[in-house]
């Protein structure tokens, strides 16, 4: 949809090019819009079959589990939230296992299916109680994407199968059984009675069995046709395209909205602000300081004239910016947050030669671009045959033996997402990062990221450490391991050589039956050991003072971020 010659975007309410308000925008529609009788079909048999098409606005990973002496289960859900075309906002778990679900975020389309309702029985995990709400599930997904669509649902519809009748033989024992002892005599009649029941018994159950599975067949022939035809809805039938301008590096921020506009745009979508006059570059950059990150204005010098003062006022005013540059907001940012240092690391050992490291430390503030997971998922059952040997006894002589076997199975599922994100830093700079589980899960497209990392680099040897991360979208906190933690182990050879010479030294005078050896080497051992304990302490207490220091101004970019956490939000809300 376009008006003049800009393309008309969800949520625009004013014509970018001729600041017109509109009067037509673009709508939503759900899938029974697009196909009115998408489910007149399936219904007959699902009578409460209903679907829900809306944007993903929010999704956190979270585990179930279901523990039992023959099993430990492990499965892996999406926390969803979902708005739909009315404005509508549901809450609900989606399968985090499947191909075209594991990575699901935000501002992915989604149709959430229901043939019949779900409920998940197992467990969810301590963290998960904060936000999960309840039970239910989405048993049938459908993602709306650009390439085409594509669907999963869970093992709780198979297919049909032809059963094997058994109850005609179950009544022709019993109509036998109940003959034979009411007459004895007449067998043959009572066998002719019998055959006669099991057969009519077989031709009434291979009827009802027939009449089962044909029903069953057209049920679930009715829900496949039902996916193939959400399969044919496309984003842009439901109106899903142009959710949100692509963001870009040149765009600008409107000063009376705070929304956020290309750098050729004449008036702001929002307001209808005329927003596209480009300010020339340092009065862009002085608006943006003074405005978003409350710098003081510079005073005026005495020595100038009152007429010079109103002819300075006179031009800021007709100069004044009616928009920000996106760029030179990141640009601020990137100053102020961002922190990037390397030094030398020397670790001292108590019985081994120090060993020299380039510590690299970083602190970055980042939104994310993109993420892709991946579920691995582990299903072992272990079956375990035990045999039991009784042996039986007449007095003192052996007679026979018992076996006992039991069979035995024990079932382990694990459930694991591992990925990548790709990250923008504020200064244009784009990284791909390999997160840990609980910060991958929680992460979705568009979140503002700030990371703290150690890099500790010797010749082919390495180790990374992540310090700190907060995710600033969702406010949640992240710690692991620490640089200041660091430890390794060298001398060890050089303490068992010691203390083993020291032994066969002991040995050696005992046998010589030579006082002055034995002492010698008892004394030189107790010497030795007391020199190491201390030489360890000594070294221990000098990397920990030196890994501190190293660490210090990393520390204190972090105290400074979390001191204006909540101006930085504000700023990051009109960065969007």
């Amino acid at each position: 949809m376009k008006h003049c010659q800009s393309t008309i975007f969800h949520g625009d309410k004013f014509c970018a090019d001729c600041g017109e308000v509109l009067s037509s925008v673009q709508k939503k529609y759900s899938v029974e819009d697009v196909c009115p009788d998408i489910f007149d079909e399936v219904k007959q048999y699902y009578k409460e079959a209903e679907a829900k098409t809306g944007r993903v606005l929010q999704s956190r990973l979270y585990k179930r589990f279901s523990k039992s002496s023959s099993r430990n289960l492990e499965y892996s859900y999406w926390w969803i939230k979902l708005e739909t075309n009315q404005g509508e906002i549901i809450e609900t778990s989606i399968s985090a296992e499947h191909k075209y679900t594991t990575s699901i975020g935000r501002g992915d389309i989604l149709t959430l299916y229901y043939p019949t309702t779900m409920t998940l029985l197992y467990k969810k995990s301590r963290d998960a109680k904060k936000f999960v709400k309840d039970n239910q599930a989405a048993p049938c997904v459908v993602v709306h994407g650009d390439d085409g669509q594509c669907y999963t649902v869970e093992n709780i519809y198979p297919s049909p199968s032809k059963k094997t009748p058994w109850l005609w033989i179950v009544a022709g024992i019993l109509s036998a059984i109940t003959l034979f002892n009411g007459s004895r005599s007449a067998s043959e009649s009572a066998w002719v009675v019998s055959i006669a029941v099991a057969l009519i018994v077989l031709f009434l159950e291979l009827k009802r069995n027939k009449k089962k599975f044909a029903f069953a067949t057209a049920q679930h022939e009715a829900l496949n046709a039902s996916f193939n035809k959400l399969l044919k809805v496309t984003k842009y039938q439901l109106g899903y395209n142009n959710l949100e301008r692509p963001k870009q590096s040149s765009d600008v921020i409107c000063i009376q909205c705070n929304a956020r506009l290309p750098e050729n745009t004449r008036y702001c979508t929002c307001c209808g602000n005329q927003s596209a006059v480009q300010v020339p570059p340092a009065i862009t950059t002085q608006y943006a300081s003074n405005a978003e990150f409350g710098a003081v204005e510079p005073t005026l010098e005495a020595s100038e004239t009152n007429h010079e003062v109103a002819q300075r006022e006179h031009v800021q005013f007709a100069s004044a910016p009616t928009s920000l540059s996106v760029s030179d907001i990141q640009r601020r940012l990137d100053e102020i947050y961002s922190y990037h240092s390397q030094g030398q690391y020397t670790h001292h050992y108590a019985l081994s030669g120090a060993r020299h490291w380039t510590l690299t430390n970083e602190f970055i503030l980042a939104r994310v671009q993109s993420k892709s997971v991946n579920a691995d998922v582990s299903d072992v059952t272990r079956h375990t045959t035990t045999t039991t040997e009784t042996k039986h006894y007449r007095g003192n002589n052996y007679q026979y033996s018992t076996y006992d076997t039991r069979h035995s199975s024990y079932r382990n599922r694990s459930s694991t997402l591992k990925g990548k994100v790709i990250l923008e830093y504020v200064s244009g700079k784009t990284v791909t990062f390999t997160l840990s589980e609980d910060i991958l899960g929680d992460v979705d497209v568009g979140d503002w990221l700030a990371i703290a990392d150690s890099y500790l680099e010797r010749e082919d040897n390495y180790h990374y450490y992540f310090e700190y991360a907060y995710n600033i979208s969702k406010d949640k906190e992240y710690k692991d391991r620490s640089f200041a933690n660091y430890s390794d182990v060298q001398g060890a050879n050089a303490w068992w050589g010691w203390n083993i010479l020291f032994f066969i030294t002991s040995i050696a005078g005992m046998f010589a039956n030579s006082d002055a050896l034995l002492s010698i080497s008892v004394i030189g051992a107790i010497l030795f050991n007391v020199f190491a304990l201390c030489k360890r302490i000594t070294s221990s207490s000098k990397n920990m003072r030196q890994r501190k220091t190293l660490l210090k101004p990393l520390q204190a970019k972090v105290s400074e971020f979390k001191e204006s956490l909540q101006q930085l939000k504000k700023q990051l809300n009109v960065l969007g």
